[in-house]
C-alpha cells in the first residue's frame, strides 16, 4: 500500500513565508472566513507553474481551506486576497513563496 504524500498546513500567521516542497507534496491553506456577512478570501495567483489546486474551500465555518499539490520543479508566488464584505477598504494580500524541488 503506497504511503500518503507529505502534507504541510499554512495559515494567515505564515503569510510572507517561503515554503519548500517536493513534487507530489500537498499544501493546505486555512484562511479566515466569516461568511456570509464578513471576510472572504479568494485565490488571486495560484502558483500555477509549480502547483495545482486539488480542492477549493467548502466555505467551512470561519475558515476557507484550500488544498494544493506541488506538481513541477520551480518557484512561484501563491497569493490570496481577503476582503470584508461591504467594506470600502482595499483587499488584504496574503502571499507565500512556493519552491518545489
Amino acid at each position: 500500500m503506497p504511503s500518503a504524500p507529505p502534507y504541510l498546513q499554512l495559515s494567515l500567521a505564515d503569510a510572507g513565508s517561503e515554503v519548500h516542497m517536493l513534487r507530489g507534496d500537498l499544501l493546505g491553506i486555512a484562511l479566515p472566513s466569516t461568511s456570509p456577512m464578513g471576510v472572504r478570501c479568494w485565490i488571486e495567483e495560484p502558483a500555477a507553474p509549480v502547483m495545482e489546486i486539488e480542492q477549493e474551500p467548502a466555505r467551512a465555518v470561519r475558515t476557507d481551506r484550500w488544498l494544493l499539490r506541488a506538481t513541477r520543479i520551480g518557484q512561484a508566488r501563491l497569493r490570496f486576497e481577503c476582503h470584508e464584505d461591504l467594506s470600502p477598504a482595499s483587499p488584504r494580500q496574503v502571499e507565500y513563496t512556493i519552491r518545489v524541488d
